[in-house]
């Protein structure tokens, strides 16, 4: 018997480039037009360990639970520096820069909060960003709550818990270097598109017929990038593990874009506003 490998249907999301490329460019331009108002926004960006990703794979409605206690952390931080609620637009990405699982967050955030002014209007205050320590604060608060959390809803078992809070290098991190100006619409849509990316790029694959294997070049780092060689059977199996589970969001809202929200009607009307003043 002849074994033949055959590709994965286009039609399952996570897997198809093309698709997920113009699925990208859909949430970045409804995002940037619809959602976001031109106020300054943050790129957060949550790394867990990897054993946790582990567990993460294997309940599909667990990545949700990172989400939303990295959510509320933020907002928590945001809240201590004003008064009122930021916008939180959350993306879970799984794969790493090495077609390997690597369930992670990437979440764009307002760098300030909204409140309702009298008038019916928003009002938006900046705020700065965290300094080094309380960075380090919100990671250590985010570690021990979605540990916890995970274990108290059956998703992680005692003795893996205990252990991961006992580690004094706890793989969790979490970076949020990269900031968008409020004028900056073009900055904002590729930070949107690089958050909704696909986790394939076919600018960077190479299927060498006469050797019959697959190359992948990855991120360059220091300069230099690395090229990955694989049979045809392990770049599928590689590929099929980053595909997401069904029925489970890939993009959340927190905050002042959430779907119960007072503010989301406000919110939206004034990054419409906006879109419309822009194409004059």
């Amino acid at each position: 018997m002849q074994l033949l490998a055959v590709a994965f249907s286009c039609k399952r999301r996570g897997l198809c480039p093309s698709c997920d490329a113009k699925r990208a460019s859909i949430i970045t331009a409804d995002a940037s037009d619809r959602l976001l108002p031109p106020v300054p926004y943050r790129q957060w960006v949550l790394v867990v360990p990897k054993r946790l990703r582990w567990y993460l794979n294997q309940r599909p409605d667990l990545p949700g639970e990172l989400s939303r206690v990295f959510a509320k952390e933020i907002a928590r931080f945001l809240r201590r520096k004003a008064d009122g609620v930021p916008i939180q637009l959350h993306f879970v990405q799984r794969f790493g820069a090495a077609l390997n699982l690597h369930i992670h967050i990437h979440a764009v955030v307002s760098d300030g909060v909204f409140t309702p002014e009298a008038d019916g209007k928003l009002c938006f205050t900046p705020v700065r960003f965290p300094t080094e320590a309380e960075l380090a604060a919100i990671t250590e608060a985010v570690r021990k709550k979605v540990i916890r959390r995970l274990h108290r809803i059956g998703g992680l078992c005692e003795e893996a818990a205990e252990q991961m809070l006992s580690w004094k290098n706890s793989g969790f991190s979490i970076h949020e270097k990269v900031r968008i100006e409020a004028n900056d619409k073009q900055g904002r849509e590729h930070l949107l598109y690089y958050c909704a990316r696909p986790a394939l790029s076919q600018a960077r694959l190479i299927y060498s017929a006469k050797s019959k294997t697959v190359l992948y070049r990855t991120d360059a780092r220091d300069g230099r990038s690395e090229v990955l060689t694989m049979s045809s059977l392990e770049f599928l199996r590689r590929w099929g593990l980053l595909m997401p589970p069904p029925n489970k969001n890939l993009v959340r809202y927190y905050g002042a874009l959430a779907p119960h929200s007072p503010l989301r009607g406000k919110v939206v009307a004034k990054a419409a506003e906006a879109a419309v003043k822009a194409r004059r």
